[in-house]
């Protein structure tokens, strides 16, 4: 049995419909697409994949030539400078360093690179551990499901035994069944698989008895980064004269800045991608603040008459939802192996999953699949014995 505190599957995998287009408010690519599990249950399904390379891989540049080399220089230097100190770090006895002292002083572009940290982390830089990036796979192959990613993770689960709307409180472990208190009554069960985010860990929102206190403190050095999307109706002007999958990223020289799909797969809806502290101050002001905020950026970018008339369709703030407070993992500086402790299993009878417990695939709808496989062989496995 599943027991679902929300009133949908999926969790962070989120997909609604609009005119017949999917909006994944959540996740949204298949990261590593040749080797991510999702690819094969896509197509086992039914699902139209869409194999080329994401609308940001080819970031249409607004800056001017000069500017746009340049940008492209410190990109560069910055990940030829961290590839070089996290080799040091994984294969020699070198300390774990934050992601940022790859940074070059004074480099005009830090800011920038801060926002695209936030578009991958949720966080600056500063607050990533540098081991933890390290061993993270990426096979630089990133598609996407036409219809919705968040839609096929539902489709997949749907004939699944669900209890939704079941916030689970309290799991005793002191006894010879584990009693697993809920909202709704109490269930007694021989195993169980923990998959609720690293941040309700943390903050004890499901308890533990006896106590888990080396959970909970992995957990902490494991926090979600701030994201939130939202989806904007395009005017009919900005549709006649902008590609297809234009993507642009507001600014250059701030960290916070959004990043912008416009047309996305053909249609009159743009994606807006909002990363870190700027996510919150979104999140904070509502979908009407927001909108303006984008239509601001972009009016700086295509000029005020094309950047006129948006109107917001949906937006969600992951760090408000109160079942996942905040988007994806990282490790901070230090702790890239509490990934293992939050994932090792307690007595052989409580398994732990989730994107958070992934050594290479953390962050990804496709880490968290793969983590649950690895702890449901191991619930059956003890179950055989």
């Amino acid at each position: 049995m599943l027991l679902e505190a929300r009133d949908r599957i999926g969790g962070r995998a989120y997909t609604i419909d609009h005119g017949g287009t999917g909006l994944d408010l959540g996740c949204g690519y298949l990261h590593s697409g040749d080797i991510n599990p999702w690819t094969g249950i896509a197509e086992r399904l039914g699902f139209e994949i869409l194999r080329k390379a994401p609308p940001w891989a080819e970031d249409s540049r607004h800056y001017g030539a000069r500017l746009n080399l340049e940008i492209d220089e410190a990109w560069d230097g910055f990940y030829e400078r961290l590839e070089e100190l996290e080799d040091a770090r994984l294969h020699g006895d070198a300390p774990d360093l934050p992601c940022s002292a790859a940074f070059e002083a004074g480099n005009r572009f830090n800011e920038m690179l801060n926002a695209l940290s936030g578009f991958i982390n949720g966080a600056p830089w500063s607050a990533v551990s540098m081991i933890d990036h390290a061993r993270y796979v990426d096979t630089n192959e990133n598609w996407r499901v036409r219809a919705g990613y968040g839609r096929l993770i539902h489709t997949f689960g749907k004939d699944l035994p669900v209890q939704l709307s079941t916030v689970v409180q309290t799991v005793r472990h002191d006894g010879e069944f584990l009693r697993i208190d809920t909202a709704r009554g109490t269930i007694d069960a021989k195993k169980l698989i923990v998959t609720i985010p690293a941040t309700l860990l943390a903050a004890n929102a499901l308890r533990f008895a006896p106590d888990l206190p080396d959970k909970r403190a992995a957990a902490a050095n494991l926090p979600l980064g701030h994201v939130t999307k939202l989806f904007l109706r395009m005017p009919k002007l900005a549709c006649d004269l902008l590609p297809e999958e234009t993507h642009v990223l507001g600014r250059c020289d701030n960290a916070r800045t959004g990043s912008y799909l416009m047309r996305l797969h053909g249609s009159n809806i743009a994606e807006c991608f909002f990363p870190s502290d700027l996510a919150l101050d979104i999140e904070r002001g509502g979908m009407v603040a927001a909108a303006d905020y984008a239509m601001c950026e972009l009016g700086a970018i295509y000029g005020t008459r094309l950047s006129q008339g948006f109107e917001p369709i949906a937006m969600h703030g992951w760090n408000a939802d109160p079942f996942s407070r905040g988007g994806y993992s990282y490790a901070t500086p230090g702790n890239a192996d509490d990934r293992a402790i939050l994932a090792a299993p307690i007595e052989d009878r409580i398994y732990f999953a989730g994107e958070a417990t992934s050594r290479e695939a953390f962050s990804t709808a496709h880490g968290a699949y793969a983590s649950g496989v690895i702890a449901a062989r191991a619930c059956l496995d003890a179950l055989r014995c």
